[in-house]
């Protein structure tokens, strides 16, 4: 201790030089457990495939060759498949066929690839859109359709019905009459106009209470019951004349497919040609080819709508009657459908409660297009018409919203004893490039999609020279 005195300051200094000597080691002997994990650990597991691939057969020309005609087999059952996925969407998707009459001679043209030079000299245009809303109403007229009463028709139903009702009150009334003749009760005198019968008249013995009720029933009665029995009746005979419900304008119009000049088109569709253009020769390229577009996904609903009743209708090895009450989908309420070409899906938010099911977006290889529609149906016939849809070419549905069918004020339409309810179903559709860039307007190409990497290039371009333009 006298020592440590004696030399306090060589003390201190030993003891900072302990002190740091182990601040040095802790701080080192970190920096080396970091290098072998982050570092070393590398290194290490590279040498150990290192040395298993010393141990393996070694790579020889005959090797690399097999892989290599592994990979070129590959890639071509890839463009195979390609091809004929593009080969199958121009089978399936005809475009539409334009006729023209010069001198009793008929020509036909399809409407797509698009030259601007024949459609100017043969006025292909106004042809086109009248072509385009003829096989657009036709594809819905193909339907087993039907439709509600309507108050023309309760009207006139309601006259017959209540000149009936008329006749059996009067004979129910000489019954009561003679009835209480024969009881020698006074006759109590018939109700006339809005007047109510005394209510101390009792029902004579002898007389049904079908007469009885008959008898005391004013014109005001006469008249509420004759309409209650028509509407009845035509709601029934109605839902008997077709599988699905579409309104009576509608149905009007493409039972016929009559195309007045006033025409907006069937509300359940979506018509690109309203009436102020449909007939016009100025319609562009573009607005052309979404009317193509439209009609082939058109085409798709309704046909997957038809494929699931017909199914319906064959159940347990029995055909069922071809009516509303037996089918599926009962009513078509709307179809909507975007023509442009998908090429952003918006982010999902934090909190959203319907994410997309799919991030297909247009590229170089696909386009995609968005649609909905809306049909009051049997929901459990739901995945079958899904199904039907998604067997037509190459459709996802991305989302089904199923509401509770609304009590309208009119009620005029019977679906039978079933439950159902109103079905919209939201999905797109992917068309191969390799086919509809061959045929599209270039002004589709260079305007719609000019986005997508790689269009318009020289390959798209190639195609687009065929068009004089």
């Amino acid at each position: 201790m006298q020592w440590i005195r004696e030399n306090l300051f060589l003390t201190c200094v030993t003891g900072a030089l302990v002190v740091c000597f182990g601040v040095a080691y802790t701080i080192r002997s970190g920096q080396d457990t970091a290098f072998v994990e982050k570092d070393m650990r590398p290194r290490i597991r590279l040498a150990s495939r290192i040395r298993d691939l010393s141990r393996s057969e070694p790579i020889t020309k005959e090797w690399l060759k097999k892989a290599q005609d592994r990979l070129k087999k590959i890639r071509g059952q890839r463009d195979k498949i390609v091809r004929e996925v593009g080969d199958w969407n121009k089978k399936s998707y005809s475009v539409l066929k334009l006729k023209v009459i010069t001198n009793g001679v008929t020509e036909v043209f399809p409407a797509f690839p698009y030259d601007s030079a024949v459609y100017q000299t043969k006025d292909l245009t106004s042809k086109f859109t009248n072509a385009y809303r003829v096989a657009l109403y036709g594809a819905l007229a193909r339907l087993d359709l039907t439709s509600w009463p309507t108050d023309v028709e309760i009207g006139e139903l309601s006259v017959k019905i209540e000149k009936d009702i008329q006749s059996r009150r009067k004979a129910a009334v000489n019954r009561v009459d003679y009835a209480n003749r024969r009881s020698g009760a006074p006759a109590p005198k018939p109700p006339a106009g809005d007047g109510k019968p005394p209510e101390e008249a009792k029902k004579p013995k002898g007389i049904t209470q079908e007469d009885w009720d008959l008898s005391r029933l004013t014109d005001a009665d006469v008249s509420k019951m004759a309409r209650r029995n028509a509407t009845e009746e035509l709601m029934l005979q109605k839902a008997n004349a077709g599988i699905m419900f579409v309104s009576p304008r509608t149905l009007a119009m493409v039972s016929d497919l009559k195309l007045p000049g006033g025409d907006t088109g069937p509300e359940e569709l979506d018509v690109v040609f309203p009436k102020e253009v449909w007939k016009s020769a100025d319609a562009p390229a573009g607005k052309l080819w979404e009317a193509q577009l439209n009609l082939w996904i058109t085409q798709d609903i309704l046909t997957a709508i038809d494929m699931t009743n017909q199914q319906s209708l064959r159940t347990a090895g029995s055909v069922r009657k071809a009516t509303v009450p037996n089918a599926a989908v009962k009513r078509l309420d709307g179809i909507n459908i975007t023509e442009q070409y998908l090429m952003q899906r918006d982010g999902a938010n934090e909190g959203d409660q319907e994410a997309d099911l799919t991030q297909r977006v247009t590229t170089s290889e696909y386009e995609i297009v968005e649609y909905e529609f809306q049909v009051v149906m049997k929901t459990s016939y739901l995945p079958t018409m899904m199904r039907n849809l998604m067997m037509r070419g190459d459709h996802t549905v991305t989302n089904v919203t199923i509401r509770k069918l609304p009590v309208e004020p009119a009620g005029m339409q019977y679906y039978g004893t079933d439950p159902v309810a109103t079905v919209l179903v939201t999905g797109d559709v992917l068309f191969r490039s390799s086919w509809t860039r061959k045929i599209m307007p270039s002004e589709t190409l260079k305007n719609r999609l000019s986005s997508v990497p790689g269009i318009p290039g020289p390959k798209d371009n190639k195609p687009l020279k065929q068009e004089g333009q």
